[in-house]
């Protein structure tokens, strides 16, 4: 590691109550949520008696302690309701299922810091200063800042090679050999993965296209939505991730299917597919080969990977169902051993990681926590409704939610910024009484 590790993870906190210090609160919690999951290592430190830090808590940490310096009426925007209940589960449960495995409440305790890092921290955030329909706004827009600001990066490792996390920082997040990809470097820039890279520039360009076809927003700075928008796919094209390029189109479909067919439903139908799928391979009824046989016939080498990933996969559900209400907990007790100890699994996807560790309650309530926005936001609207340029973010993060849960099937890239999306959606939702639901 260089020096710039722990100067850019200790660092952000001043940074960011600068930040705060000389910007309005909302416009300095956006910038210092983007910029520092943009740029920060990926880099953690173990400190006695409490969870590691590493990147989401060096990136919400600081927005939380800005906020009590210089905004701390903020705080009494987070309003616990009925839809927040999924989030309280979900950094809760790693007690419950410590104590069923006989681990101990100091484990359950350890665990709950562990999940309110990872997830409730993002959660309050998005609670704080964007649960309303100009913050939603406002988020959207810095995503899309955000992908227009990672595009030379994105340029200069495709053309020189995905070494600029090295090369700053001192080390390499995953091997060298994920980042070739259809005869040409898949970059990475400062994420942890070229998977994450791909879904990032993925969310940018969708949200844009979003703004610019809604015509909610005109312009960036100087910049055209239109060109934008264009830039943005151009690039995520380049970036060469075959599963965001999947993603993307279906967010293209639902986005034809609500605006020309006015087909609300659509949304529906993405928020279900992670249910159908998590369902369907625990009967049996999508297995291994299936999914491969039509995996070849796009292409032969991500077939082979897609069936190491899924053999896996049902290994470790094996697993999970014989703990299947909270779990085995942590300490890598989830995980496939061979007769000599020695751990045989590979886990990928997000949902088999938490069904092993947390059970159904912990499957089911980041479930929730990730697709309700969506649910709540059909039952609530109308399809003429949807058409309304004002209404464009939300519709837009209506769709966006569910692709990024769909990834979680086959990756494991947590990002706190969706986190954020959601909870400032349900936030926004429940402080409308006509949902019924505040």
């Amino acid at each position: 590691m260089t020096i710039f590790v722990p100067l850019m993870m200790f660092g952000w906190l001043p940074f960011t109550l600068a930040l705060f210090a000389f910007m309005k609160p909302r416009q300095a919690a956006a910038i210092a949520l983007i910029v520092g999951w943009l740029f920060l290592p990926n880099a953690q430190y173990s400190f006695p008696g409490i969870p590691d830090y590493s990147k989401i808590p060096a990136v919400c940490l600081p927005i939380i302690l800005g906020t009590l310096f210089f905004d701390n009426r903020q705080l009494s925007k987070f309003h616990f309701g009925k839809l927040d209940i999924p989030i309280l589960v979900l950094c809760i449960c790693p007690l419950s299922t410590s104590l069923a495995n006989g681990l101990g409440a100091y484990d359950g305790i350890s665990g709950i810091i562990q999940q309110f890092f990872n997830w409730g921290l993002p959660y309050v955030i998005g609670k704080m200063y964007f649960s309303d329909k100009e913050g939603l706004r406002e988020i959207a827009r810095w995503i899309v800042i955000g992908g227009l600001i990672y595009i030379p990066f994105c340029l200069w490792e495709m053309r020189m090679s995905p070494n600029l996390h090295y090369y700053i920082y001192g080390f390499r997040t995953d091997s060298f050999t994920t980042t070739i990809r259809f005869g040409g470097n898949r970059p990475v820039v400062f994420l942890r993965h070229g998977i994450a890279l791909g879904l990032w520039m993925m969310s940018t360009v969708y949200l844009a296209f979003w703004l610019w076809r809604s015509r909610v927003v005109q312009y960036i700075h100087i910049l055209p939505m239109g060109l934008v928008t264009v830039s943005l796919l151009v690039v995520f094209l380049l970036c060469r991730s075959l599963n965001a390029i999947v993603l993307f189109s279906l967010g293209v479909l639902a986005y034809h299917a609500i605006k020309t067919w006015r087909m609300k439903v659509m949304v529906v139908c993405l928020a279900m597919l992670p249910v159908v799928y998590i369902v369907a391979r625990n009967n049996g009824m999508i297995t291994s080969d299936s999914l491969t046989e039509i995996a070849s016939d796009i292409n032969a080498d991500r077939a082979r990977s897609l069936y190491i990933r899924l053999s896996n996969e049902e290994q470790l559900q094996n697993k999970a169902w014989q703990r299947p209400v909270f779990g085995w907990g942590g300490w890598g007790r989830s995980r496939v051993y061979d007769e000599n100890g020695k751990d045989i699994s590979i886990t990928d996807g997000l949902w088999i990681i938490i069904f092993g560790s947390y059970g159904l309650v912990g499957l089911i309530s980041l479930g929730l926590v990730l697709l309700l926005p969506s649910f709540v936001f059909w039952r609530k609207y109308r399809s003429m409704d949807w058409r309304q340029p004002d209404l464009a973010p939300m519709v837009g993060f209506a769709c966006f939610l569910p692709l990024y849960t769909i990834d979680c099937l086959m990756n494991a890239m947590v990002n706190p910024i969706y986190t954020v999306v959601a909870s400032g959606m349900l936030g926004w939702l429940a402080l409308d009484t006509e949902t019924g639901l505040a």
